[in-house]
């Protein structure tokens, strides 16, 4: 009989605790976030813009590359060699390093993950975080757009400075939650429904692209799912991914966190995505 209580007791205390542990990894992600933000906007007030990544196809730029020094990482940014690309020399063996910073503790990725390329480092330190890189401005969920083609993000291929982000800072994103590492997801956490695992060594690691993208409609016809939003798939380019139940983070560009719900609206959040799409808070 008391064993019983004590199993009874258990059985309504373990979703509780689960429900503690898991509020405290998200705060530490959320926490994560603001600290990439401020990083950011550092990086932009040395620069006058905002980090980015593979511009003009040059693999030696890469935000989580750029804000090294702006996330107290000089260990790692010091001996960089910025002449040389992630993979060459010393860069490949800094590549392998996992950083706190980097990383969600709910994401289901390992802390480093391997990759087996020739000529190409064999062990990456993951990222979970990736950069907005804007929205494709055709997808039918924004047909009232009218516009087309591909609405840039913040961190991008090309350098943004704040004077161009006539959307607003605080209505526009500059990085979200999306699981490094090398396994691909699709929906619930599922493994990806086409390709198990990232397309390029780097992809999962803070020494890659890192870049995130929204076309709802577009890419949930690739994922087989009518809307591809919040956790669809963390795939590159694709929208926000965590296992957060039911949502993702993200951080803007006035360095506020934002929750963004599986729920949400596919046209807020290809507007979040894009800096001078001309859809303001208000219009939403």
């Amino acid at each position: 009989m008391v064993i019983a209580i004590i199993g009874m007791l258990v059985a309504l205390l373990l979703p509780a605790v689960q429900q503690a542990r898991e509020s405290a990894r998200r705060t530490q992600c959320g926490n994560n976030l603001r600290q990439l933000g401020v990083a950011g906007q550092n990086f932009h007030a040395a620069h006058d813009h905002f980090p980015a990544s593979w511009v003009d196809g040059d693999d030696r730029i890469a935000w989580g590359i750029s804000l090294l020094p702006f996330i107290e990482q000089q260990a790692v940014s010091d001996p960089w060699d910025e002449k040389k690309s992630w993979w060459e020399g010393r860069n490949g063996e800094l590549a392998g390093l996992p950083l706190s910073v980097y990383k969600c503790p709910t994401s289901a990725s390992p802390e480093t993950y391997e990759y087996e390329e020739p000529d190409r480092p064999k062990v990456y330190g993951t990222n979970d975080y990736k950069g907005c890189d804007g929205a494709q401005g055709d997808d039918p969920a924004v047909a009232h757009w009218n516009l087309t083609g591909w609405q840039r993000g913040v961190v991008s291929h090309d350098y943004i400075g704040a004077k161009r982000i006539t959307d607003g800072l605080s209505n526009t994103l500059l990085f979200v939650e999306s699981t490094g590492g090398n396994e691909l997801y699709g929906v619930g956490g599922a493994p990806h429904p086409k390709r198990p695992t990232i397309w390029y060594p780097a992809d999962g690691g803070w020494v890659g692209r890192a870049l995130s993208g929204a076309s709802p409609v577009k890419y949930g016809q690739y994922m087989n799912v009518a809307m591809c939003t919040v956790n669809c798939s963390n795939a590159y380019d694709y929208g926000p991914y965590s296992f957060h139940p039911g949502l993702a983070q993200a951080i803007l560009c006035d360095g506020a966190v934002m929750t963004l719900h599986e729920s949400i609206d596919p046209t807020v959040l290809a507007a979040l995505y894009a800096y001078q799409d001309g859809q303001f808070i208000s219009d939403r």
